[in-house]
């Protein structure tokens, strides 16, 4: 049996790096251990132990390890202690790259040593697609070779022993269920010598010999598996629970009988990964912290927070625990490059309690303890400050399953707090109505910090002054984008046109045609009322003014024209008929608003959401948005670690960096324009005798995909003009909500207009009034 071939190598060309000795880090970071809590399982009461973990750093430069013009690092892996990692490499004129396979100790990471390649599949027709360790140390490879024939692939196993001499080599070309398992992701072994090889969702279980006995269908994909000190075979994975929703389970594979056990019961809620421990215990990753998990008692208890680690939970690549306890972990510490990922090893040592000196604890408060750019910035902090360690005190508890209920429990705990100074040195703004909290005395201005390496003209100045409350600055998002109404520049015209009584004239100029893609009556209800509601509310008087005419007609042109006339979801289409006027976009970057432009034929043009009066107004989207608690007592070092994160610029691909450096970084990478040219380096030209541009990458919406080249200058002067006029004044949420559910039975005919107007007079009136200075 063959199989086509159908895998292939990256490659780039090599960067020119400075090789340095690696850098080895300690830092008194610890967390105590022995800290309980759990649901719907016992409760171990276990008395603080006289140890804490301190992590070690030890930066690795794994693919410096060979000199090539193109390598390609490859399954990097904690095994049995060991760290293991194979790379790929070519030098020009080469047509089959070598693999090189690398290990470190656990005794120092920072030696590596070679596995012989004499001893190794690695001529022109093969390729090692997995290897790995037994505890024994045993060498396993997963191999394959290429036939006569370009498509023809076949597959081996070979064992080696410690001193990587051949025991045996296996064909498995037959063995595999079919073509699409034939990819070994995880292999792990027992004290008999079996061999346990995932791939996809089957099982293959091989003797001490390298002889199938059987294939078991594991019903999921994506399973970590590991065997215990007692022989029984665990796989954790996700499977769909209660209500439909995905929930983590772990459960012991039945090798005789070929079956999959029953999920384990008495499991903490809100796990997330699971690795082998010592003593038949289970190491579980859950709501920010390392827990382990008895499998014979059911108990659990958390070890420590991943922040206290200085580790970024959503980095790990792979974890080990050492036979005394002590855990080794494998950290990517920049994943901006797949060809050249850093990897760092953190190993958490056992030191006596009295030999660390603890530090002082400034505390974050937020809704949610994992959220991924909070532990990210708290971990690198901690790992840099001898001084000072920050903790995260998350209000919703992730350990339990989510309920409204539990979420308005959380929000009114923090507001308890607030109140009562207990809240924490700084607030993380997701989730929360900041503008209320500033209004309120609850978050420190920022104005008189900002006088050292940082200043309020760092940062884009339209975005620090949208989020101004008051004139005064209270938080600075770290990222941002534009939410905004887009449409035809030939139809809709400009934002300095744009109220709502141009909307309501667009719409009667096209009664045959959606005004809004995938529009209804509550939808069209929040476009107008989005930037609308300035008109008809006075935040600093605490007054609003609905039971009026022109609120009503509002409520009537929702009515009417947000009965979504298109039955067709495909934005494309829509646009090109002209059977949709507008769309709802978010702009995140510069291609994704090139790609936006191209969508509307080349002429989208922003006009913002309407207004009553003003022209349209579009709207800032911050992200990762932290402020500074006025009860705090740490004022200034709760401003140390906001200036430091602030300064750190937002990484995430979908937002804009707010700071002036990344911002204008942004746009003239993407206005760099590229050349292209052919195989002999001569520039090409088209017919009219232009130089071609080089095309940097494609974006795609529904049926439409655009090919994005370097931005024009129109199109960053257009961006520029939407940044301008862009503000974060809208209505606030908790009134838009209100408005939205008293409008139902208007929408539904239960009710007239002037009666809805009086209930949301009403009740936003009261909303107002208790949420007053």
């Amino acid at each position: 049996m063959t199989r086509k071939y159908e895998k292939c190598v990256c490659r780039k060309k090599r960067r020119r790096i400075l090789l340095g000795g690696l850098l080895l880090m300690s830092s008194l970071f610890f967390a105590g251990c022995g800290k309980t809590q759990t649901e719907g399982t016992e409760v171990q009461n276990t008395e603080l132990t006289d140890f804490v973990y301190v992590p070690e750093f030890i930066e690795l430069k794994l693919h410096e390890d060979v000199e090539a013009d193109y390598r390609f690092l490859n399954s990097v892996k904690l095994v049995e202690g060991k760290l293991l990692y194979h790379i790929l490499a070519t030098n020009p004129g080469e047509q089959v790259a070598n693999t090189y396979i690398y290990t470190r100790e656990q005794d120092d990471f920072r030696m590596k040593a070679e596995v012989p390649r004499k001893a190794l599949p690695n001529g022109e027709k093969e390729v090692i697609n997995f290897c790995t360790y037994d505890r024994e140390g045993n060498f396993y490879v997963i191999w394959e070779r290429r036939g006569e024939k370009s498509w023809q692939v076949y597959d081996f196993l070979s064992k080696y022993d410690k001193d990587y001499n051949l025991v045996y080599t296996k064909e498995l070309t037959d063995v595999w269920v079919n073509e699409s398992n034939a990819d070994i992701t995880q292999m792990v072994f027992d004290t008999s010598g079996r061999v346990y090889a995932c791939a996809s969702s089957i099982l293959y279980i091989f003797d001490e010999n390298g002889e199938l006995e059987k294939n078991i269908r594991l019903g999921t994909q994506g399973a970590r598996l590991f065997v215990q000190d007692d022989g029984k075979v665990y796989m954790a994975f996700w499977d769909t629970g209660t209500g439909g929703t995905l929930e983590f389970k772990l459960a012991e594979i039945n090798v005789e009988t070929g079956k999959r056990e029953e999920p384990i019961e008495g499991l903490p809620y809100g796990c997330k990964n699971a690795w082998k421990g010592i003593n038949n215990k289970i190491l579980l990753n859950r709501t920010g912290g390392l827990w382990e998990f008895d499998m014979e008692t059911k108990e659990s208890k958390e070890l420590f927070t991943w922040t206290d680690m200085s580790v970024n939970v959503d980095s790990i690549k792979s974890l080990s625990m050492t036979e005394n306890g002590e855990l080794i972990i494998l950290h990517n510490i920049d994943n901006s490059n797949p060809l050249f990922y850093e990897y760092e090893i953190v190993y958490l040592k056992k030191v006596d309690r009295s030999q660390v000196k603890e530090k002082e604890v400034i505390t974050i408060a937020t809704l949610y303890e994992s959220e991924g750019f909070l532990t990210e910035a708290v971990a690198d902090y901690n790992r840099k400050n001898n001084r000072y360690r920050v903790e995260i005190k998350g209000y919703l508890d992730e350990g339990t399953e989510y309920t409204p209920e539990g979420y308005q429990d959380a929000l009114n705990r923090f507001h308890a707090d607030l109140v009562s100074g207990q809240a924490g040195d700084l607030i993380n703004l997701k989730y929360m109505d900041w503008r209320n909290l500033a209004r309120k005395g609850a978050l420190e201005e920022l104005a008189p910090y900002m006088t050292g390496n940082l200043h309020k003209e760092d940062f884009v100045e339209s975005v620090v002054n949208a989020y101004e409350v008051g004139g005064k600055c209270y938080t600075i998002p770290r990222g941002f984008g534009i939410e905004t109404l887009m449409g035809k520049a030939s139809i809709v015209g400009s934002r300095e046109d744009w109220s709502l009584e141009q909307v309501k004239e667009l719409a009667d100029r096209y009664p045959d045609a959606s005004l809004i893609h995938m529009s209804n009556p509550y939808m069209l209800l929040q476009c107008c009322m989005q930037y609308g509601g300035k008109a008809f509310i006075d935040y600093e008087k605490a007054e609003c003014d609905f039971d009026n005419q022109e609120f009503m007609d509002i409520l009537e042109f929702s009515k009417q024209g947000g009965d979504g006339q298109t039955t067709n979801t495909d934005l494309y289409s829509n646009v090109k008929m002209d059977r949709v006027l507008l769309a709802q976009v978010s702009i995140k970057s510069v291609e994704e608003y090139q790609m936006y432009r191209q969508l509307f034929g080349g002429e989208g043009v922003c006009v913002g959401y309407p207004t009553v009066k003003d022209g349209g107004q579009s709207d800032f989207s911050g992200e990762e948005m932290l402020a500074i608690a006025s009860g705090s007592k740490n004022k200034e070092t709760a401003w140390a670690f906001l200036e430091n994160f602030l300064q750190q610029e937002n990484k995430s691909p979908f937002a804009f960096p707010t700071l002036v450096k990344g911002f204008e970084g942004e746009i003239e990478d993407a206005s760099k324009v590229e050349y292209l040219y052919d195989e002999d380096g001569q520039q090409q030209y088209d017919e009219k005798g232009q130089p071609l541009q080089k095309m940097k990458t494609t974006w795609g919406y529904g049926s439409f995909n655009a090919e994005i080249y370097a931005a024009t200058e129109t199109e960053i002067t257009e961006l520029r003009e939407i940044l301008k006029y862009a503000s974060c004044n809208q209505t606030e949420e908790r009134i838009r909500e209100i408005i939205n559910e008293e409008a139902g039975p208007y929408f539904e005919g239960q009710k007239s207009a002037p009666e809805v107007a009086e209930i949301i007079q009403n009740r936003v009136q009261l909303y107002l009034f208790e949420n007053a200075e």
